[in-house]
């Protein structure tokens, strides 16, 4: 009875024109094949045999350059003058006249700018601040006293300074600074004094009020090389920038 049973399902399986018997297997014909191992090829599915013959590509990350940081005590260039540091030094005073001039007591002012020549500074403190250039303006009212009255016994004298100093001694109290330098002076066309060239030195001490501002005296001396010179007390401020 079984065998009846089995015979009549698969004929019924088999459908019309097939023998019973005849039961076929299902199979993928060769285009069909490449064409779905082409497709999941192209999907990264891979062959599921196991057969890594299409590794993953891995991504190519480009390698950072390491940042290159000087050497640790190594002085940065700063230039010929580091303007970075520069100082004012505005002042008020009293200039003294030789003989010859002819002048009594004058009361003056005066500004200095300066900044610090880092390359000139020595090997064993290169942040030191030794050498610097310095500029200064000064003016000063003027009159002669020789009688009889000269046709014009009184003007302006105004002076520019350029040179170099020297910073003897600073900490966070104490500044000592001399300097040297050329100063041309304008004597406003008063009669009888011709305008020209002077040497110029000074000397600057100063003591600290604030983090950035000091207190400072400074005598100078200009010297003409007729044998005149002038000198110069005088009272103000250093402020640091």
């Amino acid at each position: 009875m079984s065998f009846w049973l089995q015979w009549t399902l698969a004929a019924l399986l088999a459908g019309p024109g097939d023998e019973p018997g005849a039961l076929t297997r299902f199979t993928l014909d060769a285009s069909a094949e490449a064409d779905f191992e082409r497709r999941g090829a192209a999907s990264g599915v891979g062959d599921l045999s196991g057969d890594e013959s299409h590794p993953a590509q891995q991504e190519d990350q480009k390698p950072q350059q390491p940042q290159e940081h000087p050497p640790e005590g190594t002085p940065q260039s700063q230039g010929l003058i580091d303007f970075g540091w520069m100082e004012l030094y505005p002042r008020a005073g009293v200039a003294l006249f030789s003989g010859k001039y002819h002048i009594n007591a004058s009361p003056c002012l005066e500004i200095e700018a300066r900044a610090p020549i880092p390359w000139l500074s020595p090997a064993s403190n290169p942040q030191g601040d030794y050498f610097g250039a310095f500029a200064q303006l000064n003016f000063a009212m003027i009159t002669r006293t020789i009688v009889p009255k000269l046709a014009k016994a009184s003007g302006l004298m105004s002076s520019l300074a350029l040179g170099l100093d020297y910073t003897i001694y600073r900490d966070d109290t104490w500044l000592l600074v001399t300097r040297v330098g050329f100063q041309y002076t304008n004597y406003g066309g008063v009669t009888d004094l011709k305008d020209g060239g002077q040497a110029v030195v000074g000397l600057t001490t100063g003591v600290n009020l604030s983090r950035s501002i000091l207190l400072t005296l400074t005598p100078e001396l200009v010297y003409a090389k007729t044998g005149d010179y002038i000198m110069m007390g005088l009272v103000g401020m250093a402020v640091e920038f």
